[in-house]
């Protein structure tokens, strides 16, 4: 269950993590100022497949690529999230643990690192805490598909079963850029919660 949790998260969470990757401005953090490790860093393409791979559920070619990551570029907050993050999907709990820990004091305040965290925070089951760590990713300058981040946020309370603040998360991503995913997730829920003349109409928009 919480493999095809992580599986079905990750994949949402792909271009919020994408497009942060794809910024030049430099992130700044209270223990790593001035970082300007997005666009220089020798490990971003390996940031990108790793990503990529862990999408695809080939774990094994994610995690080679990860490891790469971190061996190239070890004080690159991103390099330690995606490491992180590929080992909790392997189900090597405590190398994940110490490699979030590691990203969040290099840059707790980087969308690419927010967007992780709260899949691992939404897979554990704190689903508030996932859920401020969205918000923080989708409100963040580095961001340039914002609206992802809520659809993540509604995800995970999806899968949560609380249907309400799920609808809340969909409308935020849906005020940003109705997306056929989104305006889908949105229809979904609003007929999870008996408003099936909203979902319709909803469902309408994307044959128009």
């Amino acid at each position: 269950m919480m493999s095809r949790l992580f599986q079905f998260l990750s994949i949402l969470l792909a271009s919020v993590v994408l497009a942060a990757c794809e910024t030049t401005a430099p992130v700044t953090s209270g223990s790593a100022a001035s970082m300007n490790y997005i666009a220089n860093s020798p490990a971003r393409v390996y940031i990108s497949l790793a990503q990529a791979y862990s999408q695809k559920g080939q774990l094994d070619s994610a995690m080679s690529n990860a490891d790469k990551v971190v061996s190239l570029d070890p004080a690159n907050p991103r390099a330690h999230a995606i490491f992180a993050h590929v080992s909790e999907r392997l189900g090597d709990y405590s190398a994940a643990a110490r490699h979030f820990e590691t990203a969040r004091a290099l840059a707790a305040n980087d969308p690419f690192v927010q967007g992780f965290y709260g899949l691992h925070l939404c897979g554990k089951g704190h689903y508030a805490a996932a859920d401020r760590e969205f918000a923080m990713a989708a409100t963040s300058h580095l961001n340039r598909a914002p609206e992802t981040a809520w659809l993540s946020a509604g995800s995970c309370y999806e899968r949560a079963g609380d249907n309400e603040m799920a609808r809340a998360r969909y409308r935020r991503a849906y005020e940003i850029n109705g997306t056929p995913q989104i305006v889908r997730a949105l229809a979904r829920v609003e007929k999870k919660l008996g408003n099936r003349r909203e979902s319709g109409r909803l469902l309408r928009q994307l044959d128009e």
